[in-house]
């Protein structure tokens, strides 16, 4: 009695944006997959790069449930903890501050042709991307002027007219230089399609040429959209 036969269990880790607070509720990238057996419990070792991560464990056959225990290593602080709301919650301050409208996803694809930082020709670039009251950034690139960032951020906005802008920076010893930034329209309708953007920066030198951004930014009106 109290012994039945091990579910099938296993789990995903999915690589999300750099500010995700809410559940997931559209497809993300897997980058790691543990294997499945139906044991009392199940072992993964993985490297990941410096990011966010969600880890959903799951039963190899749909519809099965059971109780579980996850435990995570790491080799320096995580900040683990579980998400148990798929967006922000009401509250009274949402009488002064507002209720998010609309909720917007915007995937940094990375930079190309940034102009020259150093005497070797090369640049230690990262982005700054900012929205409302929120200000996200990046990792460095180091030594590149055409950096693939493949960064996601998430903002649930509640003034969807305000823009957001990107700014890319060049990381020095003593102080940061601001390399040149976009502004893109809040307002507009975004359906998801790859847009290459013209970086402006009016310090650029003569027959040097800011770069560009690639980005694909969606809003959507359900806050529970992605």
């Amino acid at each position: 009695e109290g012994k039945g036969m091990n579910l099938t269990i296993g789990f995903n880790i999915f690589q999300v944006e750099l500010n995700r607070e809410y559940r997931l509720h559209s497809l993300f990238k897997k980058v790691a997959t543990s294997d499945y057996s139906a044991t009392r419990s199940i072992f993964l070792r993985t490297d990941l790069k410096k990011g966010r991560y969600v880890i959903i464990p799951t039963t190899l056959e749909p519809n099965e449930e059971g109780d579980y225990l996850l435990r995570i290593y790491t080799d320096r602080s995580s900040g683990c903890r579980e998400m148990t709301l798929d967006k922000p919650e009401v509250t009274c301050w949402h009488v002064v501050l507002r209720y998010p409208r609309v909720v917007t996803q915007l995937h940094l694809h990375g930079a190309k042709d940034l102009p020259k930082q150093d005497s070797s020709g090369g640049a230690n670039p990262y982005a700054v991307i900012k929205c409302e009251f929120h200000k996200i950034r990046t990792a460095i690139i180091e030594n590149t002027l055409n950096p693939e960032f493949d960064s996601k951020v998430i903002f649930h906005r509640r003034m969807p007219t305000l823009p957001i802008i990107i700014q890319v920076w060049n990381r020095n010893t003593l102080c940061d230089k601001l390399m040149g930034q976009v502004t893109l329209d809040g307002s507009q309708d975004n359906h998801g399609s790859p847009q290459i953007l013209q970086i402006h920066n009016n310090g650029v030198q003569e027959g040097q040429t800011p770069g560009s951004v690639s980005v694909t930014v969606k809003t959507s009106s359900n806050l529970a959209a992605f």
